[in-house]
């Protein structure tokens, strides 16, 4: 399943909310994923917490919500993630293992594949700034940026820079441009 075009919420409305409060079994689901986020979860685990088995929660949690169990739960972690990030002064590292990831490199592809930036990229660009200004330096200072602004003042990437200049260009070894030769 591909990520959907907007980024993950800070809180996870991904999932009709109401579904978890209609039925009960997926009420008691919810629960135990908040109570025990940062610990490994298992399909079977909460298939037991549903009083079911673990092939008919799978079916049923999938019609209901319209998302697997695991798609689900890996976005409510990274929801989780996201509102660390953006309001505590948390590593990423902490973030990842406080939200129940064992593991960066798993963490920063879930976290890129549903948000399209990087939890550093996100952090910088929502997170607090590392010296929280006083109260007396704030009566004069200007708020911290929007986002949109700290997009735009960014500038374009080192990534876009290199396919401007590149843009055309043949890079295989052996290619006439490769060897400097204009065609």
């Amino acid at each position: 399943m591909l990520p959907s075009d907007s980024p993950v919420p800070a809180r996870p409305d991904f999932a009709n909310e109401r579904l978890f409060s209609y039925y009960p079994a997926l009420g008691r689901v919810r629960k135990y994923v908040q109570e025990n986020c940062s610990e490994p979860i298992t399909l079977s685990q909460v298939a037991d917490v549903a009083a079911m088995e673990t092939t008919y929660f799978s079916a049923f949690f999938h019609q209901k919500v319209g998302l697997t169990f695991t798609d689900w739960l890996r976005r409510f972690r990274i929801a989780n993630a996201m509102a660390m990030l953006a309001s505590e002064n948390y590593s990423v590292c902490e973030v990842a293992f406080a939200v129940g990831f064992n593991d960066l490199r798993t963490f920063g592809r879930a976290f890129k594949r549903y948000t399209r930036l990087t939890p550093t990229e996100y952090k910088r660009l929502t997170g607090p700034s590392p010296l929280t200004p006083t109260s007396e330096s704030r009566q004069g200072s200007a708020a911290v940026q929007p986002l949109a602004a700290a997009q735009a003042s960014a500038g374009p990437s080192r990534f876009s820079e290199y396919t401007q200049e590149t843009r055309g260009a043949d890079h295989r070894p052996g290619s006439l441009r490769h060897a400097g030769v204009k065609v």
